[in-house]
């Protein structure tokens, strides 16, 4: 009696791991989308699922169909499955959640990169028409007149056809603003042209 008490608490055991295995999994499948953080559901997943391989194969019974007599005779007509295939799903499910959380991870840092260049390029292109010597007079201009207010912004983002960014200089006053002058930053060649609003035409600047 103590052998079969013994042998069942171990099946019991095994059947516990491999349905921590199967929780784990689902868990991390649904945390994927947050990246590298489900990983930390779906790795101790997978390596439960795997030690899991080393039970001995059984059957698992599943709970629907017929099972009775006939008589003397003993009819089933239950389907089952092994533990061995059961294990294999898990580490699959696991697996596969690992690859998602990865490409996800991979995702979230390339649009973190990309989103963090573009703000670094944008600022630099406002860093360096600032310094140019016409808009420091212009600033220096504004700031002792007392009237308005000196600005340096982004009026557009590049696009796949125009790489770079337009840049407006301008004094703010409360009803209206006054453009000083209009500016291209192109991230690439890093060079700076000023519009020639006469001839239309656009210059390049060395600062």
């Amino acid at each position: 009696m103590a052998a079969i008490a013994t042998e069942g608490k171990e099946k019991e055991e095994k059947m516990k791991k491999l349905i921590g295995a199967y929780i784990l999994g689902i868990l991390s499948f649904l945390m994927a989308i947050t990246g590298f953080l489900s990983l930390f559901l779906s790795i101790p997943g997978l390596i439960l699922a795997i030690v899991t391989l080393k039970d001995r194969e059984k059957k698992v019974i599943i709970p629907i169909g017929y099972q009775g007599k006939l008589g003397k005779k003993k009819l089933s007509a239950q389907p089952f499955i092994t533990n061995k295939y059961l294990s294999y799903l898990a580490i699959l499910l696991n697996a596969f959640s690992i690859a998602v959380s990865l490409f996800a991870t991979f995702a979230i840092f390339t649009l973190f990169t990309a989103g963090t260049s573009g703000i670094n390029q944008s600022e630099n292109g406002i860093e360096r028409v600032s310094k140019l010597p016409e808009v420091v007079e212009f600033q220096q201009a504004v700031e002792e007149g007392g009237r308005s207010t000196f600005h340096v912004d982004i009026a557009k983002d590049p696009t796949a056809d125009e790489r770079f960014y337009l840049i407006q200089v301008f004094e703010l006053f409360p009803d209206h603003r006054t453009t000083f002058g209009w500016y291209r930053y192109n991230p690439d060649e890093q060079k700076i042209y000023r519009n020639d609003i006469v001839n239309d035409t656009w210059e390049e600047v060395v600062d």
